[in-house]
């Protein structure tokens, strides 16, 4: 017998449960402020070294995984205006159902991770970027991010 909603009752296994769209979003806005707030002290960004910028970068990820979402819910807009209907909600399901479910400490706990998943986003972001200059940007952006992330993950940190 197959349960397709079987994540949704085992979503306690990992210290979640449903607590609605605004309830965890709102959670999420908060811990992002907060992520903002020690990125905005005095000395985040001081020559430390490579330890001190890791640290900082390492103490945002509530607000990357609030701007993934945020980008997430932009795609799935473009993707409604320029996919067909099947991709779009086939996109709109893994974009948005893990924001249903999220712990008290982490709302958007794993968030960026399960975005790989929605291909239907990346399409909708291929047509976006035809331009080449637009396609540039967002490569050198894209290869930013990534090192930084590479960064975190091989000194320890947690990525995602």
């Amino acid at each position: 017998m197959t349960r397709p909603l079987l994540f949704v009752h085992d979503q306690a296994e990992w210290g979640r449960s449903y607590g609605g769209v605004a309830d965890w979003l709102g959670r999420a806005v908060t811990a992002a402020a907060m992520n903002v707030h020690t990125l905005a002290e005095p000395g985040a960004f001081q020559l430390f070294g490579l330890q001190r910028l890791l640290l900082a970068l390492s103490s945002s990820a509530y607000l990357l995984n609030l701007l993934c979402f945020v980008f997430a819910v932009a795609l799935v807009a473009v993707a409604a205006r320029r996919l067909p209907v099947d991709l779009t909600l086939y996109a709109a399901a893994l974009a948005l159902l893990p924001a249903f479910f999220g712990s008290k400490g982490d709302p958007l706990m794993g968030l960026p991770r399960y975005l790989l998943a929605a291909f239907p986003l990346f399409v909708a972001l291929g047509t976006l970027l035809k331009n080449r200059s637009l396609l540039t940007a967002w490569v050198a952006g894209s290869a930013l991010l990534s090192l930084s992330l590479v960064a975190l993950f091989v000194n320890w940190y947690y990525v995602a």
